[in-house]
């Protein structure tokens, strides 16, 4: 009546990831505990750390330099222009603004920075040259710079600029003479171009005023007689044309016969002629007192109008 049921156990096989050996072996259980605890998942710090086993480590970023500001309490606006052309200069050697100072009323030489020049520097009275570059002690470039009076700075930036506006010049292709006819003038010179097409009019009326003037006034006159389009142009001339010019020469010679001065001529009539005329002693006029001449002339113009207004108005 009973009916006797066998179990049939499945095979090892058929359990996830267990071999039938591995339970045969050595009691089974434990060698399964032992499989188990080998497949064991991760922990989240386990995970972490081999996230970032192979990362590189980061580069701190270069530290950057500190620009280096120069500012002036003293000084006109072109005295500071002229000393921020010394401290480019100095910067673009040296970026941290380290130079050797020369100081030629005290016979020293100071090694600081450009900040400490800046403080101790009246642009009033003094400013800046960059001589040359020197090496300190590391072998690293250091600009060696003197303290001049602030009028040799003046002459210098006037000097730089001009060299650099004649080399510009040449560049362009203009003709070394008409570049360096300035440079020849004497510091108290003027100069007065008066074309070879002028017409006597305006020669008689405007240059000619014009030159006298200047040599009243004490004034060393260059009078450049050229053509307008082309000054160093030698083209061949008609006969018509020479006998004009050398007729203009005439009159100027005629107007320079009642001044006292000295004429030395260059050049040619047939492209430019150049008249160097030089006041002599005996015309050369005080500046002083030839302003105090026109104040009283304009004075004593103002006090006859206010005559004549004076006696217009008792008329009425």
């Amino acid at each position: 009546m009973f009916r006797r049921i066998v179990s049939i156990p499945k095979p090892w096989s058929s359990v996830h990831s267990f071999s039938t050996s591995a339970v045969r072996s050595s009691g089974g259980l434990a060698a399964i505990l032992e499989q188990v605890s080998a497949k064991k998942t991760p922990s989240r710090e386990d995970k972490a750390a081999s996230k970032y086993a192979n990362r590189k480590p980061q580069q701190a970023p270069p530290a950057r330099k500190k620009k280096v500001f120069v500012r002036w309490a003293t000084g006109s606006e072109k005295a500071r222009e002229i000393a921020n052309a010394v401290v480019s200069e100095v910067l673009s050697s040296r970026s941290d603004g380290r130079l050797r100072l020369i100081v030629p009323e005290e016979n020293r030489i100071q090694e600081l920075s450009m900040q400490e020049v800046a403080r101790q520097l009246d642009l009033e009275v003094h400013s800046l040259r960059f001589l040359k570059n020197e090496t300190d002690a590391a072998g690293r470039p250091l600009p060696l710079v003197k303290r001049v009076p602030v009028r040799e700075a003046f002459r210098l930036h006037a000097d730089r600029i001009a060299a650099e506006r004649e080399k510009e010049l040449r560049n362009k292709g203009v003709a070394a003479s008409r570049v360096g006819a300035k440079e020849r003038r004497a510091p108290d010179s003027k100069q007065v171009r008066i074309s070879w097409q002028i017409s006597p009019t305006d020669f008689s009326n405007q240059k000619s005023k014009e030159i006298r003037g200047h040599l009243e006034r004490g004034h060393t006159v260059l009078v450049l007689l050229a053509n307008k389009d082309a000054p160093d142009s030698a083209a061949k001339l008609s006969p018509r044309e020479l006998a004009r010019r050398s007729a203009l020469l005439d009159d100027l010679a005629a107007i320079l016969e009642g001044v006292n001065c000295s004429v030395v001529r260059s050049g040619d009539p047939a492209s430019r002629v150049e008249l160097k005329l030089v006041p002599k002693a005996s015309q050369q006029v005080d500046r002083n007192a030839l302003k105090e001449q026109r104040r009283l002339q304009r004075a004593e113009k103002l006090k006859r109008r206010l005559e004549r207004h004076g006696a217009a108005s008792t008329q009425e």
